[in-house]
Formats: C-alpha cells, sequence, structure tokens
C-alpha cells in the first residue's frame, strides 16, 4: 500500500518536472533572440505566475513522499536538485521581466527624443557589472555576517520581490543546521517575515559571534619560526580582530540608540 502510495506521488511529481523542463525550453527560446516583443514578454509573464504557483504543488507532494520513504535521503537529493533548477529559472525569467521594465520607463522618460535615448544607452549599458550569485549558509557562526549582508542587499530589502519569493530564496540558501531553523514552517508569503525573525534570533547574537572569533584565535598555532604560512596567520589574526571589532561596535550603537529611547 506503501509503495502504490509513493508510485503515485512519483508520479505526480513528474509532471511538475515536465512543465519545469518547458517553461526552461521556454526561457532558452526567449535567450536565443536579440530582442523580445511584448507578446513574448506578455506569455513570459503569464507562465512566471503559473510556474510560482509550481513550487506549491511540489512542496505538498515532495513532502509525502519524503515522509512515506525510508530512508528519505534520496528523497531529500530530489528536492535540493529541484530546488536548484526552479530557482535559477525563477531568478532568470524574473531579470529578463525586470530588465524589460527597466528599458519601458527609461524609454518613457526620455520621449520621443531618440538622439538623447542613444546617448543614454551607450553611456549605461557601457559597463556590464558581474552577476552577484545568492549567498548560502550552514550554521557556521563565522559565515554569519558575510551571509546576512549579502542576503539583506540582494533579497530581504529587495522591495521589488514578493514575499512568497523572498522564502524561496531563503529556504534555498539555507543549508544544514541552519535550515532546520525554518524547516518547520508552512510555505507561505505570511511566513517569510517570520522565518528571518527566528534566523536572526538564533544567529544575530553579538556575544556569540564574538566569542566564535575569539576561539578562533586561540586556536591558532603560536610562531615556530618565519615562513608564509605564519605570515598569512598573523594576517588572518588581524581579520578576525577587525571582525570583533565591528561586532561590538555596532553592539554599542545599538545599546546606544536604546538608552536614548
Amino acid at each position: 500500500m506503501c509503495d502504490a502510495k509513493i508510485k503515485d506521488l512519483v508520479k505526480k511529481r513528474g509532471s511538475i518536472k515536465s512543465r519545469l523542463t518547458q517553461f526552461s525550453t521556454f526561457l532558452s527560446l526567449l535567450n536565443s533572440g536579440e530582442h523580445l516583443s511584448d507578446i513574448q514578454i506578455k506569455e513570459l509573464e503569464c507562465r512566471f505566475r503559473k510556474i510560482e504557483q509550481l513550487y506549491g504543488d511540489f512542496e505538498s507532494l515532495q513532502s509525502e513522499i519524503e515522509a512515506l520513504t525510508d530512508p528519505p535521503e534520496t528523497a531529500y537529493q530530489d528536492r535540493e536538485a529541484f530546488d536548484g533548477i526552479y530557482f535559477r529559472l525563477v531568478s532568470e525569467a524574473q531579470v529578463m521581466l525586470n530588465s524589460h521594465l527597466s528599458t519601458q520607463r527609461r524609454r518613457s522618460s526620455y520621449g520621443s527624443d531618440l538622439s538623447v535615448q542613444k546617448s543614454d544607452r551607450c553611456e549605461h549599458d557601457f559597463v556590464r557589472l558581474p552577476k552577484i550569485d545568492l549567498p548560502h549558509f550552514d550554521g557556521d557562526y563565522q559565515h554569519w555576517l558575510e551571509f546576512r549582508d549579502t542576503y539583506l542587499s540582494l533579497i530581504h530589502n529587495n522591495k521589488s520581490i514578493s514575499d512568497i519569493n523572498k522564502f524561496h530564496y531563503l529556504r534555498a540558501a539555507l543549508k544544514g543546521t541552519a535550515a532546520l531553523t525554518i524547516q518547520a514552517l508552512d510555505f507561505s508569503a505570511g511566513n517569510y517575515q517570520l522565518g528571518w525573525q527566528l534566523l536572526t534570533e538564533r544567529y544575530d547574537n553579538e556575544r556569540l559571534l564574538v566569542n566564535n572569533h575569539i576561539q578562533n584565535l586561540f586556536n591558532i598555532e603560536p610562531i615556530q619560526k618565519e615562513s608564509s604560512n605564519m605570515l598569512r596567520n598573523m594576517l588572518w589574526c588581524e581579520s578576525e580582530m577587525s571582525i570583533i571589532n565591528y561586532i561590538q561596535h555596532g553592539f554599542y550603537l545599538i545599546m546606544g540608540a536604546q538608552q536614548t529611547l
């Protein structure tokens, strides 16, 4: 009975994966052209809305499969593989739509003056900024500040991204023990802020962060003789001290603001 249930769930999940593959093929077709027509943009918007809804269906089926599978490691790998493809395609589609929207705004602001439009495009399109990858965090306090600041800049403070998509990105970014912090939350837009709050309450702890970096300093090997490795260790120690000062400075600023209030 259990095997038959799993087989039926896997079949339904396969249908979802097929739709994701179709969306990937559609994006590849759009990328092969130099310019997207208005019809293509409208079609992309419609498909994108459908794909956003698709993840909820996958989440429901995958959770049942994981609950029925023993051991569940293979099911976890299937989830990770699907998440990787899904979030890459969603990000790619979002970039396409944002790029089109920016182009439309630019054309509208410059009106019908074609010479000004051409000058502006040449001036602004000359610099190609490198792609910034979505950060990952596995629960190691040493990497929390880097993850927090990058995630805040790219995702959390980005008003153009909906809460449901932010929750997508957050779940994809967390690994290991960090992922367990929000694992019990249902996947919904309303739970995104709660998930981020739980994460920051656990890891945004000045005392633990400072203790972790101080422990790293105590663990370093004493200098026995001059060498390139020892020089690198000294530079690393300076970096750790800078991080500790940064954490403590931020903590005192917060305490000072609270006392003022």
